[in-house]
């Protein structure tokens, strides 16, 4: 899910921490304007955000997005076999200059030959 809130306060926070994020499986906050930001990224669902700006001089901070997940549904085993060599994940979430790919792939392997 993708929602711009116009600044995440606590009223909305409460709506995706108590209720959207059990029906979701990655919720992206745009223009939360990192209001309590503190809070927010110690969140049990918290993932990532982009980076804060300087403070400018007056009003609120601009822009501001934040990734929340259930950290289980985070990763996608696509092979989990515990006797294997390998293990492939994908929907990996990261910002990459301000942009979010969930289409990378980790691939973690015992030291070994392997053909790709």
């Amino acid at each position: 899910m993708y929602a711009n809130v116009c600044g995440f306060d606590h009223n909305k926070r409460s709506v995706v921490f108590n209720s959207l994020i059990n029906k979701y499986n990655i919720i992206f906050i745009a223009e939360s304007w990192f209001l309590n930001d503190e809070s927010v990224t110690h969140n049990k669902f918290f993932i990532a955000s982009s980076i804060k700006p300087p403070k400018p001089p007056s009003g609120h901070y601009k822009g501001g997005i934040y990734c929340f997940a259930h950290k289980n549904q985070y990763y996608y085993t696509i092979d989990n076999n515990e006797n294997s060599d390998y293990k492939l994940q994908g929907n990996i979430g990261s910002f990459i200059n301000g942009k979010c790919h969930l289409n990378n792939l980790r691939i973690f392997a015992k030291p070994k030959t392997y053909l790709l």
